[in-house]
Order: C-alpha cells, then sequence, then structure tokens
C-alpha cells in the first residue's frame, strides 16, 4: 500500500511541476475561463470513464450521504481556488513565486499532520523540515517582498490536501464528485461569456482549444494520483515529497522562461533538496530497522514459501519440473526422438553429474533464501562468472585477449570490495559459485540439446524426489496440501519457473565461450541486489556501492572490448570482393559509400547547426581560449580512442609521412581559424551573420570543386546554385554592411573542406592527425596563460570546466561525420546539404535569441530553400538513372596534388 502510495505521489508532483509549460500555451486566455474549463472538461471525461466501466451505480450510492457532499464541496472550493491562482501566475509571469508557494505548502503539510492529525515525527525528520524551512525562507528573502501568491497556493493546497486526507471515497469517485459539484455553475459561467463575445472556446486557433479540452485530461491524471497516494502515505511524508513539483517549477521559471536567478534563491534550492536527502535517508534506515527480522532480501516466489523447508521445495522443483518437460516432449512429439538420443551410458553419467550439481546448487540457494542470506546468495552468483572463466581456460582451453583480463581483473576486484564488505568468509557464496561453475562445465561438455538434457537431469532425479516426498506426506511434515491454496500454487509453478531459465542456461551454454557465459551471469546477481536493497531493504553500504560499480564497469569493458573485436573480424572477413563482374562491384560499392556519405553529411551539419547554444553557455571564456581548448580536447580524445582501439601501429604506418603532414598541417589552420571565428561571432550576438557566411559557404564549395577538382554540374544544378546566390544576396543586402565575418567563415571552411577531398586517410586517422599537430601548441598556450593568471580553466565554476572540456567531443563527432562524408559524395552536392546547417543557426539567432529580423531577411530565407528543393531534386533524379559503364567516369584526378577519388581505391 506505502509502495504504490509513495510512487502515485511522485508522478503526480512531476506531472504538476510540468504544468506552467502547458499553461503557457493559452496565456492569451484569462485564468478564470481556464480554471473553469478545466472543471468541465474533467468532469466531463470522468463522467465518460465511470459510465464506460459500468460504476455509475456505485458511484451513486457513494455520494448519497450528505457528509460526503459536504466534505467534497469544502474540497471542490479549495482546489477551485488554487487552480484558478496558479494559472493566473504563470501567465502573469509568477513561476518563481508560485513554485515558491509549493516550497512552502509541504511545510504546511506536516505542520497539519502534527497538529491535526496527531502524527509524530522523529528527531531527523524534525531537522529535515527545519532545513527545508530555513531554504524557504531564503528563497522568499530573495524575492525581496511579501509573496502572498506563494502563501495563498500553500494554504489552499494545504487545506486540500488535508481534506483528502479525512475523504471517505474512492480517487476516482472523489474526483468526479469535486467536478460535479462546480461542474453546473462554471458551465453557466461559461456560457455567460461566450454569449457576451469574451469567451476563448471557438474563438481562438484550433491548437488553443484543443489545448482547452485537453485540460481536463492534464487535471485529472495527477489529482486521480494524488487522492490515491493521500490514504495511503502519512501526511508528513506526503508534504516532503512534494518539494518534487516546485523543484522542477523553479528550474522552468529560470531556464526555459529566464525569470530572476539570484544567489539567495540557488543557495534556498540547495537547503530544500538537502532536506529531502535527509528525510528520505531517515525514512529508509527506519524501513530497514522495521524489516530487521526478515533480515534480508529473497526472490519473490521464494519470499512466499519461506515457511516450508528448503529439501522439499528442492524436491518440488524437480519433480514438476520433470512433469512439465515430459509434457512439452509429448505434446511436441518429440518423445521417442529423446528416448533414442538420451538413454546411453555415457549421455546418463554426463547428467548424472550435472543433475547432482544443480541439485546441490538449488538445495542451497533455497535453503539460503529462507535463512536470510540473499546477500550472500547475490555475492556467490557475483564470484560465479569468475569461475566460470577460470575453468573455461583451465579446462576448456579459451584464450581471453588483453581487454577481457583487465575486465576479468576490475570485476575480481569489485567482488572483492563486496565480500570484504559482508565482513566474514562467504562459504554459502563460494558453494554456490562452485557448484554452479561445474554444472556450467559439464554441460559444456553434454552432447544433448538444451531441452533434452534438462529432461534427462530431472528424470535422473525426479524418483529420488518424488520417495522422500511420499515419504514426508505420509509422516504428516509436507508442506503440499497441507498450506494455503496460494503456496500450493507457488509449489506447482516452481517447475515452470526452473525450467525456462535453465532451458536458455542449457542452450546458451553449448553456444558462446564460457568466459562471455561467465561475464553475462553478472545480471542475475545485479537485479538480486538491487531487489535486495531497494525493494526489502537489506543493510546497504559505501563499500558494497563501490563494489556493485566496479562489477558493472567491467561488464561494460568487456562487452565493448568483444563488440569491438567481432566487428574488427567481421571487417576483415567481408574486406575480400565478392565474385562479381568488375563493373557491378564498382557501382555497388560507389552506390552504398555515396548513401553513407549523405547520412554522415546530414548529421554533421545539424549538429553543426546547434553549435550556438553550446558557446553561449562560456560567455566569459575569451573567444581564443575556447577555440584552443577545443583543439586540445578533441586531440586527447582521438589519441586515447586510437590506443584504447590497439590502432596506433595503423595510424603511425598510415599517417606519418610529409605529404600527410603537408595536407592535414593546412587542414587544422584552416579549422582553427574557423573555430576562433565562429566562436568569436556567436558570442558577440552575430549569429545572423554567422548564418550568412555558412549560407555562403556551399557556393564556395561548390566553386572550389568545379574548378580544382573538375566536378560537373548539370543545368538543374546550375540554376539551383544561382538562385541560392540570389538568395545570399538578399539577406547580405538586408545585413546593411560588408559581412567580413561571413565571408572569412565561408572561405575558411571552403579551403578546409577542399583539403579534406584531397587528404587519403580515412575520418577517423585523418582528424587525429590533424588534432595531434595541434596539439602541443595548444597545450604550450593554454599553459602559458594559465600560468599569467588569465586562463579560464580551472579559475572558473565547475560547469564552465566541464563545459571546455566538452568542447572535445562536440568538436569531435561531426568532424569525424563530415570527414567520413567528404571523400565519397561530390564536393556540389556537399555545397547544398551544408545549407542545413546555416538553417538551423538562422532559426536559433530568430527564435531563441531574437535577433533582428525583417521581411527581406525572410525572402532571402524562403529562395535559398527553393535552390535546396531544385539542387536536390535534380540530384536524385540524377542518380536514379543507370550508371555509365565506362570506368572513368568515376575517378577523378586533381591536377594540383595528383590524387584519386575514394571510388578508384575501392576498385
Amino acid at each position: 500500500m506505502q509502495h504504490i502510495g509513495v510512487l502515485c505521489a511522485v508522478l503526480c508532483f512531476l506531472i504538476w511541476g510540468f504544468f506552467p509549460v502547458y499553461w503557457k500555451q493559452l496565456a492569451a486566455i484569462p485564468a478564470v475561463q481556464l480554471a473553469l474549463h478545466r472543471i468541465v472538461w474533467s468532469f466531463l471525461m470522468l463522467l465518460l470513464y465511470i459510465l464506460g466501466t459500468r460504476q455509475w451505480s456505485a458511484f451513486k450510492a457513494a455520494i448519497s450521504s450528505w457528509k460526503v457532499l459536504g466534505i467534497y464541496a469544502a474540497s471542490s472550493i479549495f482546489i477551485l481556488t488554487n487552480w484558478l491562482l496558479f494559472v493566473w501566475a504563470i501567465n502573469a509571469g509568477y513561476i518563481v513565486e508560485g513554485s515558491l508557494g509549493y516550497f512552502i505548502n509541504p511545510i504546511i503539510n506536516v505542520i497539519f499532520g502534527v497538529v491535526l492529525l496527531k502524527e509524530r515525527l522523529r528527531r531527523w525528520q524534525w531537522v529535515a523540515i527545519a532545513i527545508a524551512f530555513v531554504g524557504v525562507l531564503v528563497v522568499a528573502i530573495a524575492y525581496a517582498k511579501f509573496p502572498w501568491i506563494a502563501i495563498t497556493l500553500a494554504l489552499t493546497f494545504a487545506i486540500y490536501g488535508y481534506i483528502k486526507k479525512l475523504a471517505p471515497l474512492s480517487a476516482l469517485h472523489g474526483l468526479t464528485l469535486e467536478c460535479m459539484l462546480l461542474f453546473a455553475p462554471s458551465v453557466v459561467y461559461l456560457i455567460v461569456v461566450e454569449c457576451n463575445g469574451s469567451g476563448a472556446f471557438g474563438h481562438v486557433d484550433t491548437a488553443s482549444t484543443l489545448l482547452l479540452v485537453g485540460g481536463g485530461l492534464v487535471t485529472i491524471a495527477p489529482l486521480l494520483l494524488f487522492a490515491t497516494a493521500a490514504p495511503r502515505i502519512s501526511l508528513s511524508l506526503l508534504g516532503i515529497t512534494q518539494y518534487i513539483a516546485p523543484s522542477v517549477q523553479f528550474i522552468l521559471g529560470v531556464f526555459l522562461y529566464h525569470e530572476d536567478f539570484s544567489l539567495f534563491k540557488l543557495i534556498g534550492f540547495v537547503l530544500v533538496w538537502l532536506a529531502l536527502v535527509i528525510y528520505s535517508t531517515e525514512g529508509i534506515i527506519v524501513h530497514q530497522k522495521e524489516k530487521a527480522k526478515d533480515d534480508v532480501v529473497v526472490t519473490p516466489v521464494d519470499r512466499q514459501l519461506d515457511d516450508i523447508s528448503a529439501l522439499q521445495l528442492a524436491m518440488h522443483r524437480i519433480v514438476w519440473s520433470f512433469f512439465v518437460l515430459v509434457l512439452v516432449l509429448l505434446c511436441t512429439r518429440q518423445w521417442s526422438s529423446f528416448t533414442s538420443a538420451a538413454l546411453t551410458r555415457y549421455n546418463v553419467v554426463i547428467y548424472t553429474i550435472s543433475a547432482a550439481m544443480i541439485f546441490t546448487n538449488w538445495l542451497l540457494f533455497v535453503w539460503a533464501v529462507n535463512a536470510g542470506h540473499v546477500v550472500e546468495t547475490s555475492l556467490g552468483y557475483f564470484i560465479n562468472p569468475l569461475v566460470n572463466v577460470l575453468l573455461g581456460v583451465a579446462f576448456l582451453h579459451e584464450r581471453l585477449r588483453v581487454g577481457q583480463w583487465v575486465s576479468l581483473a576490475v570485476a575480481a576486484a569489485g567482488v572483492l570490495v563486496v565480500a570484504l564488505a559482508y565482513g566474514k568468509f562467504p562459504w554459502i557464496a563460494v558453494s554456490l559459485a562452485a557448484s554452479f561453475g561445474l554444472y556450467g562445465l559439464v554441460k559444456k561438455k553434454a552432447p544433448l540439446n538444451a531441452l533434452y538434457g534438462l529432461t534427462l537431469e530431472t528424470g535422473v532425479l525426479v524418483l529420488p524426489s518424488l520417495a522422500y516426498l511420499v515419504v514426508v506426506q505420509a509422516n504428516g511434515s509436507a508442506a503440499f496440501l497441507h498450506v494455503d491454496a496460494v503456496k500450493t500454487v507457488l509449489m506447482l509453478l516452481a517447475g515452470i519457473v526452473t525450467i525456462i531459465p535453465l532451458l536458455l542456461f542449457s542452450s546458451a551454454a553449448q553456444r558462446i565461450p564460457l568466459s562471455l557465459l561467465g561475464i553475462l551471469q553478472y545480471v542475475c546477481p545485479s537485479l538480486q541486489f538491487l531487489v535486495g536493497v531497494l525493494v526489502y531493504h537489506e543493510p546497504f553500504s559505501t563499500h558494497k556501492l563501490i563494489g556493485f560499480v566496479l562489477v558493472w564497469l567491467a561488464l561494460v569493458i568487456f562487452t565493448a572490448e568483444g563488440f569491438w573485436w567481432h566487428r574488427r573480424v567481421r571487417s576483415d572477413e567481408t574486406s575480400t570482393p565478392s565474385p562479381l563482374t568488375e563493373t557491378n562491384y564498382i557501382e555497388i560499392s560507389k552506390s552504398s559509400d555515396e548513401k553513407q556519405g549523405i547520412i554522415c553529411a546530414l548529421g554533421a551539419f545539424t549538429m553543426w547547426g546547434f553549435f550556438p547554444i553550446y558557446w553561449k553557455q562560456l560567455p566569459d571564456v575569451p573567444d581564443i581560449q575556447v577555440a584552443v581548448h577545443r583543439v586540445f580536447w578533441s586531440g586527447l580524445i582521438l589519441i586515447a580512442m586510437i590506443f584504447g582501439t590497439c590502432q596506433w601501429r595503423a595510424f603511425r604506418a598510415a599517417a606519418f609521412t610529409r605529404r600527410n603532414f603537408m595536407i592535414y598541417g593546412i587542414a587544422i589552420v584552416l579549422l582553427t581559424g574557423n573555430f576562433f571565428i565562429y566562436v568569436f561571432a556567436t558570442k558577440s550576438n552575430r549569429i545572423i551573420e554567422l548564418s550568412l557566411g555558412y549560407f555562403i559557404n556551399p557556393m564556395v564549395n561548390a566553386a572550389l570543386g568545379r574548378v580544382f577538382l573538375k566536378e560537373h554540374l548539370t543545368k538543374w544544378q546550375w540554376v539551383a546554385l544561382g538562385i541560392a546566390l540570389v538568395g545570399v544576396l538578399i539577406p547580405t543586402i538586408a545585413y546593411g554592411k560588408f559581412p567580413y565575418l561571413a565571408i572569412t567563415l565561408a572561405v575558411t571552411s571552403g579551403l578546409y573542406n577542399l583539403a579534406k577531398k584531397m587528404a587519403p586517410l580515412d575520418s577517423f586517422h585523418g582528424l587525429t592527425l590533424e588534432t595531434s599537430l595541434m596539439l602541443v601548441p595548444a597545450a604550450i598556450f593554454l599553459l602559458v596563460v594559465n600560468g599569467s593568471g588569465t586562463g579560464a580553466f580551472g579559475h572558473s565554476d565547475t560547469k564552465t570546466d566541464l563545459l571546455l572540456v566538452g568542447t572535445g567531443v562536440i568538436t569531435i563527432l561531426p568532424l569525424l561525420l563530415f570527414a567520413k562524408a567528404a571523400p565519397v559524395i561530390p564536393m556540389a552536392l556537399m555545397g547544398i546539404l551544408q545549407y542545413i546547417c546555416p538553417t538551423i543557426t538562422f532559426l536559433i539567432g530568430l527564435f531563441i535569441y531574437h535577433e533582428p529580423f525583417t521581411t527581406t531577411k525572410l525572402i532571402g530565407f524562403i529562395v535559398i530553400w527553393i535552390a535546396l528543393i531544385v539542387f536536390t531534386s535534380d540530384s536524385i533524379r540524377t542518380y536514379r538513372q543507370p550508371p555509365k559503364p565506362s570506368m572513368e567516369a568515376d575517378v577523378v584526378t586533381s591536377p594540383s596534388f595528383g590524387y584519386k577519388r575514394q571510388d578508384e581505391q575501392n576498385v
């Protein structure tokens, strides 16, 4: 009951937290009409639901009491007042003060719970309330006036919560009755305002009308959740969880709607969250102590059977598993094939050994669960994968790569930390790990498939198990049929819940290496550990958390290394040309490369389009430092990736030539210059001119492709470029001066594109060489400015430092995509695709940063999009035409560098 109440409360307050976003869409509609529309549509939807679920008779009977009507009439008045004031505050620009009201409200709830309902608080709960009160007081002082909106919101909602605590109806019926009592007055008022011409419904746009109707839905959902939570959890706990809603609203008000924010408000906000952490932590500790008699977690099924002896449970698992498996074989007509395949001396010996191992494991596991040692059982299954790996290396001669050894070392460290945290020699854990590890080893040698093997295993044990159960049944100590019906059914289901995971495990053991099987088995104890801590509230310490994190880190390392290895092997296998004719092979390779290049280019230009938002977060860092940080962190990350993927030798052999140093040296100089100008323009509020530069850039690309690479354009492509040129000329005129920033950006980017077109290395190695050439100068520059006291890194707030480091990541991703696209698609097409970037940048400048916008600029923008449509349509038509039979058309030689395109290299 309490778990359901807490979940409903959290969801309810999250929805309420995001309410300002919804009501801001209806700012032009009076608050009274919004509140009454919420009442009307909420009641209609609730009534429809009650009729559809045939609850009208029950609802009618439940509301027949005058006492019930009086309680819900009072609660409806308070909730209507709260709605009306809340909507008005949002649309009047008082979201921060509104959130302050809901910061105060939980404290009033706690006071009501203590004073009126005689709820008692423990010492640390009082401490949490005191800290929360101080936090609210700090926020109120920072607001600098008496917050009457906040106080009224807090009081009305606290009184509503108190009345709902006493309310006798269910959540659905109660909310329906509240809305029903307000429905008639609301309809009358809305009809009156519609008649006098001041009504909004039907007189605003369709979207606003739909939002008015939707107000019923967004009202019902959180109120039903709140009404469900209120009777199930203490009012003091309900009070503290309500800090979720104002916290979300506070964040929206400050960061989305840019309301005033100061250091004092930040301090108050932090104090409120600290109170929430203290209150929640204290509650978890108290609940753990209350459940101390349960000691530790057990799995849900075994928890229901903890008063039945472990040996009987293990025997029942064997018997019912065997019966289910036999039934499966008979229904699928596999009994004959099973008996002929399974009943050999070798199979009986092998599966008798495996049956003994799994029976030992089952018996020990069930005993440990019912004896209160589930944490130690989870430790056993943490150890088990390591045992599997060691058995695989020792008996099956499986070989591990360096990355796998590293992951196993990390996993071993994690298991050791957990073992130390447990505080004694874990003999249960070691026995479980050894028995299941040996079971896995035997199954690796087993010749039968998963179904046949598991049937034979349980068949070997079924007769002794039946004999034992008959004996205990005869002497009156049996549980079967002597416990309640639920437990009897659970004992019958033990067969199904046993065979399904064992069938999956048996099937997997024969198909994957034992070392991989070992690392995957960390999933099981991790889930047991989480269930034990979060569901059954077992003791949890920092040491266990550290060990748990280390185990998951090992799993990530092992999985990533395996993924990289298999991808590399697959790449080596597919690198051999298929036995096609030479012409077909060329055309397939070209088509595949070009499509992939287009996708990469789209991704790169979209990311670049959103760059101004990132650089705007670094207003106090000098532009040159931002540009150098981009180069420095990009270089470090790329070099780390080279070493991490074991490509250093291949990179060094391919990259370290004089010609590469020359090409990529030119490229990085151009790129760094482009970085600097871009950041300067963004932070100088010249995003419109910045986007103009990237509107011009595709034209530069097309010109360079025609002059240097001899690329040929079709008639309609020339027409598209002409239209685009006109479109660029119009914003230039609208800008009103020579756009030197735009021209410089376009030229540097175009020359960089040309250099990348000539570059012989792949995208990853090429970008690594570029940034590596600038890494040492960048490091020297940053050391000098940091030594002189003008450096930003380490001398700013943590957010700024993280954003500076993050420049490497957000720089690498689009550049890798662009470098992969540049060699495989025509430069003219690359040029036109780049309109995506300035279009997004242009929109950001207009609608987010509100730079000046005129009709002339809009016309130019539309003309450029027309050019994009013309060029793209012609390109699609050209690519759909049958390829030319001659191979020579695919070979383009640069007159200046003598370098052939990637198409020819693929051939």
